[in-house]
């Protein structure tokens, strides 16, 4: 999961692919843009003020196999990948 800008979320759909780095692997993970969770009040795990968690996959299970959980990436989406359908909306 990662956090995303209100507005920027028109710019992403479902299925886009995000190439991730982190600190100390020495290689790059793609993930696919699965969907938006909604922020919920109060709640612990919950995105800042005018942003929404979006939520991605591995691309191949084999690239994170042997990943550590709590692993932080920084990455982007290419919004040139996916499929032409309808945008994630809030």
């Amino acid at each position: 999961m990662t956090d995303i800008a209100v507005a920027d979320l028109p710019d992403l759909s479902s299925g886009m692919v995000a190439e991730l780095t982190a600190k100390g692997l020495d290689r790059t993970v793609r993930a696919a843009v699965q969907r938006v969770v909604p922020r919920v009040t109060g709640s612990a795990d919950t995105a800042a003020p005018g942003f929404l968690r979006l939520v991605l996959v591995p691309v191949n299970a084999t690239e994170v196999r042997d990943l550590v959980p709590g692993l932080r990436f920084t990455g982007k989406v290419d919004t040139r990948t996916g499929p032409a359908g309808p945008k994630l909306v809030a």
